[in-house]
């Protein structure tokens, strides 16, 4: 990941119509992927 929120993100300037990559919006308000990214993060911090 290349950072967190779509407000500075450069990927729009590269490629256009994929401004939305990162997992907060330019709110930085979480988007779908923060929460999959978090529910992965702690399924395998929690496995035995």
């Amino acid at each position: 990941m290349w950072g967190f929120t779509d407000k500075y993100s450069w990927i729009p300037i590269y490629f256009s119509g994929y401004g939305a990559a990162l997992i907060f919006d330019e709110s930085y308000m979480p988007k779908p992927a923060y929460y999959y990214v978090a529910a992965t993060f702690i399924e395998h911090l929690t496995r035995e």
